[in-house]
């Protein structure tokens, strides 16, 4: 399908997240739209380009001062929008914030302006569950710009249904401009062959890993517990990716671990690094209180790997209950240790990788999901 398009742009705050899901939804999307010979503009500070952009299409603003507003989430909107405007001269353009850490329809001039449309897509409203979870400049942002951010908005694209839900729930007025837009299926499958999932090799050893950022929310805390007490019963390889925050934490909280070499604490990985430790696990591990849709876990199961998570939140209505275990709240550490063996005992069997395989190939593709933005830029345009 030809799409007649203005100008697009995303605005970049929040893209260099490391593994976080906004990241990896930005780069995905960008993928499939580039097959169309589509590709956006990005907004973004000369000392953290978009990479996964071609360089012609980052609009490139001064490290000084931009760094440091970014810092400031509650100016960086207003003082961006204006190179926008430069930029665009007299044409038109959809301006598209795809994170949360990204409100840029707060500008109120966007509104007033009919030669710009916006687009805002919303990963969760976690601030506004669990305030005390997140940090104070995130969640007063939220608390001050979400509202108009969404007042503002000419349409709302949420990753979840149960985003959908939560935001639609606080201001029912907004559903005819929300659209639900998933994560994809992970567009690389090693672990398949001619749609089978390939068997984990049996160890003795039980390898466990998590991918999460530094939050209260997140709790690495918990992983670090599990993995204790399943050291008690069994050889354990732990990795926990996250950032540098949590990489201090682990660091303060489970030295002991590390020094012992059950657990590795990782920074920065690659996309394929990532993927061989999801292959490599015997269980993933998701304990976090609240996920808009918690794209690791996905990840891993589609690597394979059977997933043990927290519900309550998005993973309860995205991951299947025949390969994944889902505890409530309070459980104890020791029925998670206990959740853990039976999830790495179910996945040598014939039946979890035939149910794996069926529930990787349900899954919408990124190519599927390019269509349904590049539709909702056409109705706009």
């Amino acid at each position: 399908m030809s799409y007649r398009l203005p100008v697009i742009i995303w605005d970049a705050f929040g893209f260099n997240s490391g593994h976080g899901g906004i990241n990896s939804y930005a780069a995905s999307m960008a993928a499939a739209m580039g097959q169309q010979k589509i590709w956006p503009h990005a907004i973004c500070t000369q000392d953290a380009p978009v990479d996964f952009l071609p360089a012609k299409q980052c609009i490139l603003l001064p490290s000084f001062p931009y760094r440091v507003l970014k810092r400031v989430k509650l100016l960086w909107p207003r003082f961006a929008f204006r190179h926008v405007r430069r930029f665009l001269g007299a044409q038109k353009a959809i301006y598209h914030g795809l994170s949360n850490v990204n409100l840029p329809v707060f500008d109120r001039s966007l509104k007033r302006s009919k030669q710009v449309q916006t687009v805002l897509t919303v990963h969760d409203l976690i601030p506004l569950l669990a305030g005390s979870s997140v940090s104070c400049s995130y969640r007063e942002q939220f608390r001050v710009m979400l509202r108009s951010a969404l007042d503002a908005a000419d349409a709302i694209v949420c990753v979840s249904d149960w985003t959908k839900d939560t935001l639609l729930d606080r201001a029912s007025y907004l559903d005819s401009r929300v659209i639900v837009i998933p994560n994809a299926r992970p567009s690389n499958h090693e672990m398949m062959v001619e749609g089978k999932v390939l068997p984990k090799q049996e160890s003795e050893v039980l390898k466990l890993c998590y991918v999460a950022r530094f939050d209260v929310y997140k709790q690495i805390h918990l992983f670090g517990d599990i993995i204790e007490c399943l050291a008690k019963r069994c050889k354990v390889a732990a990795v926990l990716v996250t950032d540098r925050r949590g990489m201090m934490f682990a660091q303060h909280a489970f030295n002991h671990l590390i020094q012992k070499g059950i657990l590795s604490v990782q920074v920065s990985l690659t996309e394929a690094q990532l993927r061989q430790v999801y292959r490599d696990s015997s269980v993933y591990i998701h304990p976090s209180l609240f996920e808009g849709f918690g794209l690791p876990a996905l990840e891993a199961l589609c690597a394979g790997t059977p997933v043990v998570f927290q519900g309550g939140s998005a993973l309860s209505q995205i991951l299947p209950k025949s390969t994944c275990v889902e505890m409530r709240d309070a459980s104890p550490v020791e029925s998670w240790a206990d959740a853990v063996l039976q999830a790495r005992l179910n996945s040598y069997s014939e039946l979890f990788r035939s149910q794996v395989a069926s529930f990787v190939c349900a899954q919408p593709t990124w190519d599927e999901n390019a269509a349904k933005l590049l539709d909702i830029y056409a109705q706009l345009a």
